[in-house]
């Protein structure tokens, strides 16, 4: 490169520059041939632009390491330097890395290619946006030309354009009597019904005319006005158009229901939020009956305890607690004694009756809400005692055991009376992982009370 190249005033005026400026030096081989051209000097504005700074930019290949082998965006630079025409030209580079449309020219001057470049991107995104709003304005005028038409053609029948209107009207009244369901629609200015189906009408014991003009506050208690405003103002404040939510409600046309609310919030042509138009769908049986399945689920059918099921989701959740807090809890396992006895010599169904009874005795015998008492198979039974600690669980096993011994099941061959055995353990932070650890020593305790004569209760070793 010459040395006045190098000057004080040339760095000025390439640092001074708006646009990048990059000098490319050949790299020829022995006969002349163009091989490469080498990165030699680089502007402050076009390290800004290539996101580079000049130490890794100097010395670059413009084809192996800047295009990266890459001929077909090497040509233009090859054939400026081959044929000596300078070349003007855009390059895209927004779905690239950079992110950047350039404006490039390249010339070739003393055996070197001088390369000028800008960042034209606002520039294009703008044209390319203007572009954009000369065809959204011509379809729009499109449309209002259209529309304007449609208007002088309805403005030439006037009563033609009532009569359609009118049927416009009967028919979404029509419609809206079809629905099955309840079928609403309220103003946000003043929180009236401006619209309502019959069906809508009849939850509250009224016509649709007498509903029309009123308020909810007006036909519903405060507790479901409550939750009423309260999702209407999650719907008005939200970004979702829709909302769905389920809800026990209570109508004086037709009792407490179960209902499940699709709501939507209404504008006006100017896009004005107008109100909410919702329907309700009636679940009151659906849930009952998923509530049935779910307690039949985990419940014992014939003592209306937990069932083994139950039991051992609600003590996994328990032994997380008592971890987590550091807290006590115990296990009682119990099991009737000779129940197989009293089968044999009763029957089933006197034997269903000694089970009942012991499930009424230990239902009555939990003293905290959070106890639970499960049948866990057969004769055997299980309490859940949260809070409570190995003598507490004791005490409690002893007071049933002696409740046991002093009842009798009446029936028709008279009174039997039984006794049982009770095994009582306390979950141990320090060595057990779950609730079945607890179990296992608690059943081995039962059955030593068992091997010792029955009617006893044994803590676990």
């Amino acid at each position: 490169m010459q040395p006045n190249l190098k000057s004080t005033l040339f760095d000025a005026l390439l640092d001074a520059s708006l646009d990048g400026i990059v000098i490319l030096e050949p790299e020829l081989t022995g006969d002349g041939a163009l091989v490469d051209l080498v990165f030699t000097v680089v502007n402050d504005r076009a390290q800004e632009i290539l996101g580079r700074g000049q130490p890794d930019l100097v010395g670059q290949r413009a084809l192996r390491d800047f295009f990266e082998g890459d001929e077909a965006a090497f040509a233009r630079y090859r054939n400026v330097w081959e044929t000596g025409e300078a070349a003007r030209f855009e390059v895209d580079r927004r779905a690239g890395e950079l992110s950047i449309v350039f404006r490039v020219s390249a010339v070739k001057a003393d055996d070197m290619v001088i390369v000028t470049f800008a960042d034209v991107t606002e520039l294009i995104e703008a044209n390319e946006a203007l572009e954009q709003q000369r065809v959204e304005l011509l379809y729009q005028y499109e449309v209002l030309d259209a529309q304007a038409t449609d208007l002088a053609r309805i403005a030439e029948d006037t009563d033609a354009a009532r009569t359609e209107a009118r049927n416009a009207e009967r028919f979404v009244a029509d419609l809206l009597e079809a629905i099955p369901i309840p079928v609403f629609f309220r103003s946000r200015e003043n929180g009236r019904y401006q619209m309502v189906n019959q069906r809508y009408a009849e939850l509250h014991g009224r016509s649709r005319d007498d509903v029309v003009g009123r308020t909810p506050a007006e036909f519903l208690a405060p507790a479901i006005l409550a939750s009423i405003e309260h999702w209407d103002r999650a719907l008005y404040d939200g970004d979702e158009p829709r909302q769905a939510y389920e809800d026990d409600m209570s109508f004086a046309g037709v009792g407490a229901r179960r209902m499940v609310l699709h709501k939507a919030k209404m504008w006006d042509a100017s896009n004005r939020l107008i109100g909410v138009t919702g329907v309700m769908v009636d679940v009151t049986e659906s849930h009952r009956l998923r509530q049935e399945l779910e307690r039949l689920a985990t419940t014992d059918p014939l003592t209306g305890l937990s069932n083994r099921r139950a039991f051992l989701m609600r003590a996994r959740e328990e032994v997380e607690r008592a971890v987590r807090h550091d807290r006590p809890m115990s296990v009682v396992m119990i099991d009737v004694d000779h129940f197989k006895s009293v089968n044999d010599r009763y029957g089933h169904d006197i034997g269903d009756l000694v089970l009942q009874d012991v499930a009424a005795t230990v239902q009555g015998a939990l003293r905290n809400s959070g106890d639970v008492a499960a049948r866990f198979g057969g004769e055997e039974f299980v309490l859940l005692l949260p809070e409570t600690t190995v003598s507490g669980a004791q005490q409690l096993a002893e007071r049933i055991r002696v409740a046991f011994e002093r009842t009798a099941v009446e029936t028709e061959q008279g009174a039997v009376r039984f006794t049982a055995s009770f095994g009582v353990d306390v979950f141990r932070s320090d060595m057990d992982t779950g609730i079945d650890t607890v179990l296992k020593r608690a059943d081995d305790a039962l059955y030593r009370a068992k091997e010792a004569g029955r009617n006893r209760v044994q803590l676990a070793a």
